[in-house]
């Protein structure tokens, strides 16, 4: 059974599985966003009739289509799930200021980007695993402009807080806070088609370093949890895609940012003293398990260039200590929830 539709393809040419039913994906479809429809719009029959499965535009051209993910189960209380497929067009504006940060931030890091890269996944990574690796270093090998600007920038920036440690080398040539700005400028203009690409980098930058008079818990903090809970739920990920029409990688990096998602609004509730921005009755999603965060961790052979010996392959501590975090944040919401 082939796991990743080929980019470009459209949703109905999908690789079949043995019981001929289409494997479909929420996000590898070429200069398309998938939408979930909550279950007030999903069930409104005047709303889906006037979309009429499409959304034509000024050119007569299909904009969007709704399709449905997972049937649900009326006799359990499962309602349906549908996602709207939104085509990519955006005002000439945001792609100018996406593409100015881009640049602005690669010019920034230069030739140290790989080095950087290195250092994320080798000092970051095992304690706060929310970024798929192998994805994330097959698309910078291949062509690194696909990844969004600001989980570039974020990694970039993640990873020169260990520049120390490097032998040998010199100051780095950029200022930190400049790259982060640079970072959510991008992330800002990116709201637009949310993704997981994009999630990835919310959560990243939830743990920007602080300005040398401020610390992490400053109420900007409280406010970019919220866009990552938003961005999220934009997404779907509070609902529980075990029965889902897409590939089974899809669906373990699915829960798995769900549950990273669910660790930072937990943590941000408590430094900021403000009741959790998720409660238990909103979401579906399974909890992760070792093998839907074991998903990506090995690196074939021509990835590992790009990091270090010891993130070649699983550490099974990372996955230990993401299941038991969970868990404390499970405890942590009960109290809160007690007060």
């Amino acid at each position: 059974m082939q796991e990743t539709p080929q980019e470009g393809a459209s949703l109905e040419s999908f690789a079949q599985t043995s019981e001929g039913s289409p494997i479909l994906t929420l996000e590898d479809n070429k200069n398309r966003t998938a939408h979930n429809m909550g279950l007030c719009a999903e069930q409104d029959t005047d709303l889906l009739a006037s979309f009429r499965s499409v959304i034509m535009n000024e050119q007569d051209g299909v904009s969007a289509d709704i399709i449905q993910f997972g049937p649900g189960d009326p006799h359990r209380g499962i309602p349906p799930v549908h996602f709207n497929i939104l085509h990519d067009e955006f005002q000439p504006a945001d792609d100018i200021a996406k593409a100015r940060a881009s640049d602005g931030i690669e010019s920034m890091v230069g030739l140290y980007g790989p080095t950087l890269v290195r250092l994320f996944f080798q000092h970051v990574h095992p304690v706060y695993c929310v970024v798929s690796k192998a994805r994330f270093l097959e698309c910078y090998h291949t062509e690194k402009f696909k990844i969004p600007a600001s989980l570039r920038g974020a990694i970039y920036g993640l990873g020169s807080m260990f520049w120390q440690n490097e032998p040998g080398q010199e100051k780095l040539p950029f200022d930190l806070h400049d790259l982060f700005e640079e970072a959510h400028s991008s992330l800002q203009r990116e709201f637009h088609a949310p993704n997981l690409w994009k999630l990835q980098a919310c959560l990243l930058l939830l743990y920007e370093r602080p300005a040398d008079n401020a610390t992490i818990e400053t109420p900007r903090t409280w406010i970019q949890s919220a866009h990552t809970v938003a961005c999220a739920q934009m997404i779907g990920l509070h609902r529980d895609p075990t029965n889902w029409k897409i590939a089974s990688w899809e669906k373990k990096l699915r829960r798995k940012l769900w549950w990273a998602t669910y660790n930072a609004d937990i943590w941000s509730s408590v430094c900021h003293g403000n009741p959790p921005l998720i409660y238990r009755e909103s979401f579906t999603t399974a909890e992760p398990d070792r093998e839907c965060l074991e998903f990506d961790e090995d690196l074939p052979d021509d990835l590992c260039y790009l990091v270090d010996g010891s993130s070649k392959s699983i550490d099974i501590s990372i996955t230990a200590r993401f299941i038991q975090s969970v868990k404390l944040n499970k405890i942590l919401h009960n109290l809160i929830d007690s007060y």
